[in-house]
């Protein structure tokens, strides 16, 4: 029997609903369409396109139906969701973690044409950083059938407290493959070893983080300029309020004028685990990452969260 899957949020890629279920490997994989790919041609014609071929979603409970999904070049690779999970799952046990228990994150658009894993690892992987607040280590898998994007594996980290999913760029193993002939998911068993050996180098960079101290004006400064810059005023003053106040913000006046810092703002939830004022710049990354998880768009979301590095060293700069 197939144990029931839990519902975590709703959000949306290329303007689509995107639905994020949890369940084990077996719920996960009752809930991945399969696709194949068929000759582009006008119904009823016999010659079809020579360049290009058509990507259908098969019949399944949901629909009764195939459904054309996407258009790729004849030379596209489809790499079925179905393997992205087994593959993925098997490179995890090659890797000698027990995957036992283990719980898995499905994120698929509407038609199911583009998907998000997330496979949770044991407990022994957690670490706990100065604020005592766990952090979970997750193996996140990218794949979509009609060729909008690159297959793609990175290790990240989950603050459990909030729910705030964080990637550190520069220690992360990361693979990104172009679908085409000559796709190989082969590597993937590699790919989680090596990352796995790097968690290491994550826990000293989070500790380096948490041992940098924060000034009021450096952040002001930062704040205003910066990551205004790069994330936009809206983004940047619940950012700052999150950071001073400890809790999340939206505009009182859409249309006051002034800068990030100087914005009318009303108050609203608070931000579990965060402490008021932010005393470095952990605390500050924590804010960011909370922040990004709340923007809908899911390629945005990505964005943001590959830029916390930089714009935590842009921080680090200032006195």
């Amino acid at each position: 029997m197939v144990a029931p899957m839990v519902v975590l949020e709703t959000a949306k890629i290329h303007s689509r609903e995107t639905k994020y279920e949890r369940g084990d490997y077996s719920g996960v994989m009752s809930r991945i369409p399969e696709f194949e790919l068929r000759d582009f041609k006008a119904s009823g014609c016999r010659t079809a396109n020579p360049y290009l071929r058509s990507v259908h979603r098969l019949p399944d409970e949901n629909y009764a139906e195939e459904i054309p999904v996407g258009v790729v070049s004849r030379t596209y690779g489809l790499v079925s969701h179905r393997e992205v999970l087994r593959e993925c799952y098997s490179g995890i046990k090659a890797a000698g973690i027990s995957t036992e228990n283990m719980k898995i994150d499905l994120g698929l658009s509407k038609l199911g044409e583009w998907m998000n894993l997330r496979f949770y690892m044991p407990d022994e992987y957690d670490i706990v950083p100065g604020d005592r607040h766990p952090l979970k280590l997750r193996l996140e898998a990218f794949n979509s059938v009609d060729g909008s994007s690159r297959f793609k594996l990175m290790l990240s980290w989950l603050r459990l407290i909030c729910s705030n999913g964080m990637t550190i760029r520069e220690t992360i193993a990361e693979f990104t493959d172009v679908h085409d002939s000559n796709i190989d998911l082969s590597p993937i068993p590699e790919v989680i070893l090596s990352g796995m050996k790097k968690v290491p180098l994550d826990v000293r960079r989070l500790k380096r983080l948490e041992g940098q101290r924060l000034k009021p004006q450096q952040l002001e400064h930062w704040v205003d300029g910066h990551l205004s810059n790069k994330w936009g005023v809206k983004l940047a003053a619940r950012i700052y309020r999150i950071c001073t106040e400890g809790r999340d913000a939206k505009f009182a006046d859409p249309f006051a004028k002034g800068k990030a810092t100087e914005k009318p703002m009303e108050l609203l939830e608070v931000v579990p685990g965060s402490p008021a004022p932010a005393e470095n710049l952990y605390a500050v990354a924590q804010a960011m990452s909370w922040a990004s998880g709340t923007v809908k768009d899911l390629l945005r979301r990505e964005k943001l969260l590959l830029s916390i590095e930089d714009q935590l060293k842009a921080l680090s700069k200032l006195n």
